[in-house]
């Protein structure tokens, strides 16, 4: 069976006028909707624009994070890569994924350290977005189920795992009839693909069990009443026996317009979810099924409720840190309490990733349409009009911000000429055929622009050195926030 946008939106609205009214109300896409992002497409070609957005600006961090790749994930990330600019070369957008397959890397290495590797647990994914961890579940022989409710992801989910997947992929969207067993036994390397409409349909304790429940980058995303059904399903899902352990994990919380993350807990609370992890950076997190009677019941929810209850939104995420931090210990959470990979094992470095991408792309310019668009549009003009004839620029961070930077100033004839940072391994190097610096190395009469997260840091820095702000410097994300 073939799904095109023409069968997809046929089944859709097949599906719409048996749904109840409040239900489709939930199951739209609310963020997008929200702030006018494009979720449907019209023509196959189009999905070519789906194979790499929502982690704009973000290689150089994920890089950073996964810090190189074993060379199973290579292997994995090298074949996808290919697959998906053969995909996007016939559809008329060349495209390489890079942030956004990054990232499925990471979710994935947090999957093997919560189980291991054998035996591999299923996986049911809410919202798989451009459907990469999904690719590497297929490769990596998971069985796995996902839902979304974009038509524009799903249509693209579809086409990239029939070809990714060793044994295909398993489609649900066109099917007149449904019950929840079309999705009880997954296959490892063979996905399964289930239509929101369907998943709409479900009823806690009538769907399969399964061991892991993903949704990243969509809780607070979602209309508030999705995500109660949704949550709801998966402690449902998660409510079987095994001896696997039962999980929800989740990897970001989404853009926070629709849903703030005290919302999102407050709603896992009242589904019967207590947390157990959560990064430091507070954007990764793991909750666990709990059962009346069992010690988080009797000791943490009741002060959970009452520490949200109060929260404003002001210290949301001091509160969400402190509900979290007094959890009951778990081993799902200990197995995440180091998130360091060893150098030992990452063979597969940064330099051999962007080569990759360099031979594909016939270039070193890396950046995708949109990051483009996004440079080009969020440059401030009255920096640029700040940019003497006479001054050199040099921009103070050598990482990803700092290196769009400096492609837009050359798009724009302004080019740099250097790079300045605190690293000293960096010093002497080159950077996009620019020098990095010591900052005490700064030439007299330089123009500097702060293009790093640190630039609360530098900025005190440079003042130290006598510099003047506005004068001397300028600091980049203080007018691109």
């Amino acid at each position: 069976m073939h799904l095109s946008p023409e069968t997809y939106n046929r089944a859709e609205t097949s599906a719409l006028m048996r749904l109840p009214n409040r239900a489709i109300e939930a199951f739209q896409p609310a963020h997008f909707n929200a702030v006018g992002y494009p979720t449907r497409i019209r023509e196959p070609t189009e999905m070519a624009k789906y194979a790499e957005i929502m982690h704009e600006g973000e290689t150089a961090h994920h890089l950073s994070v996964l810090g190189g790749l074993t060379m199973a994930e290579w292997t994995s990330v090298a074949a996808i890569t290919r697959d998906v600019w053969s995909l996007t070369s016939e559809l008329g957008c060349p495209t390489v994924p890079q942030a956004s397959l990054l990232r499925a890397v990471y979710v994935l290495r947090l999957i093997q350290k919560m189980y291991g590797l054998v035996p591999r647990p299923r996986v049911f994914e809410i919202g798989p977005g451009t459907g990469y961890l999904g690719a590497l579940l297929a490769i990596f022989n998971y069985p796995f189920t996902a839902m979304d409710i974009t038509q524009g992801f799903y249509l693209y989910q579809y086409t990239s795992w029939g070809r990714v997947a060793p044994k295909g992929i398993t489609e649900l969207a066109a099917e007149e009839t449904f019950c929840p067993q079309r999705f009880a036994d997954p296959s490892g390397g063979r996905p399964i693909h289930l239509p929101w409409w369907n998943f709409a349909t479900l009823h806690p304790g009538d769907v399969p069990a399964y061991d892991l429940v993903i949704c990243n980058r969509a809780l607070c995303e979602m209309h508030p009443t999705a995500l109660d059904f949704s949550l709801r399903i998966a402690r449902s899902l998660l409510s079987g026996n095994g001896c696997q352990p039962k999980a929800f994990l989740f990897d970001g919380w989404g853009a926070d317009i629709v849903s703030k993350p005290i919302h999102v807990v407050r709603a896992f609370l009242r589904a019967g979810f207590a947390p157990v992890f959560l990064d430091r950076t507070c954007t990764t997190g793991v909750f666990i099924p709990w059962r009346l009677g069992e010690p988080f019941s009797r000791d943490c929810h009741s002060t959970a409720l009452f520490e949200i209850q109060y929260a404003t939104e002001h210290h949301a995420l001091t509160t969400i840190r402190h509900v979290f931090d007094n959890s009951v210990p778990n081993a799902v959470a200990q197995s995440l309490q180091n998130q360091g990979w060893s150098s030992e094992v990452l063979p597969v470095g940064e330099s051999r990733i962007e080569e990759l991408w360099d031979t594909l792309l016939g270039s070193v310019e890396h950046r995708t349409h949109d990051e483009r668009f996004w440079d080009d549009a969020r440059l401030p003009a009255f920096v640029l009009e700040s940019l003497p004839e006479a001054r050199n620029v040099y921009l103070f961070g050598a990482g990803a911000f700092g290196r769009n930077i400096c492609r837009t100033l050359r798009q724009l004839r302004r080019p740099p000429k250097g790079f300045v940072d605190n690293d000293a391994s960096k010093w002497g190097t080159l950077l996009d055929g620019l020098r990095i610096h010591n900052p005490s190395n700064i030439p007299t009469g330089a123009l500097v622009l702060i293009t790093t997260a640190y630039w609360r840091e530098i900025r005190s820095q440079l003042l130290a050195m006598g510099l003047a702000e506005g004068g001397d410097f300028f600091v980049f994300p203080d007018v691109l926030a």
